[in-house]
């Protein structure tokens, strides 16, 4: 089996067949990062987008050109600076189909209405800036049609703490219980997509709402990530 694993701004790949040919604690610490990146994807969150540019960037064969980075080159690329920008109403962050825009749009949410902590490794490591968390938020998840917004959900099961998510997490029980307590609990639980109508989380609350609302024309800063998938 192959894994991949982000650590300390980069990704780590690696097999089964590899882990065998390291010591005893170097596959204890790896299974651990392991474990804990499962128990807490958000931690680990690694954006990846468009790399920081001095000057206008074509793309496509002039088919699309980007405009000069506006954010300190320290931050490396577009996704960190989709993470930081708390300047703006509204970011927008654009994307070829099954690029990462909608888990990093996950990411995103989720790191400005849940509870972080400043050690993580997302702040420590990846360029993300800590802010305090200023209490609990109502998030809302809205989307066009039933099913979007249960593909949606989805996504922010991948994303958020299972501290948060607690049985509406997709394999509860994998590390909260044990024996047959933990077999009956992933019998009734693992893999369950659809949300609640309202996810009463440890740290803000979060709901859905289909929306058939039209369209409006807004202004902000425009992000972009690359054709490869980094997450």
């Amino acid at each position: 089996m192959n894994y991949k694993l982000p650590y300390k701004g980069q990704w780590l790949q690696f097999s089964d067949k590899d882990m065998r040919e390291w010591s005893r604690s170097q596959r204890d610490d790896v299974e651990d990062m392991l474990a804990e990146y499962h128990q807490n994807p958000l931690a680990h969150f690694l954006p990846h987008g468009v790399p920081w540019h001095e000057k206008e960037l074509i793309l496509a064969d002039g088919a699309i050109k980007l405009p000069p980075s506006q954010y300190p080159k320290d931050w490396g690329n577009d996704g960190v600076a989709f993470m930081n920008d708390r300047t703006n109403m509204f970011d927008m962050l654009l994307a070829p189909r099954k690029t990462g825009k909608t888990y990093h749009g996950a990411a995103w949410v989720c790191s400005r209405t849940l509870k972080c902590d400043p050690n993580w490794p997302i702040f420590q490591y990846h360029k993300v800036q800590y802010h305090e968390f200023q209490g609990p938020t109502k998030a809302v998840l809205a989307s066009s049609g039933t099913q979007n917004l249960d593909d949606l959900w989805s996504v922010y099961q991948e994303v958020m703490p299972r501290a948060e998510l607690g049985p509406w997490a997709k394999d509860w029980g994998a590390f909260e219980v044990s024996g047959e307590a933990r077999r009956t609990c992933l019998s009734g639980m693992a893999g369950r997509r659809s949300s609640p109508h309202r996810l009463p989380g440890r740290s803000s609350s979060f709901s859905r709402m289909p929306s058939s609302s039209m369209y409006g024309r807004v202004s902000g800063l425009r992000y972009y990530t690359p054709t490869n998938r980094s997450n």
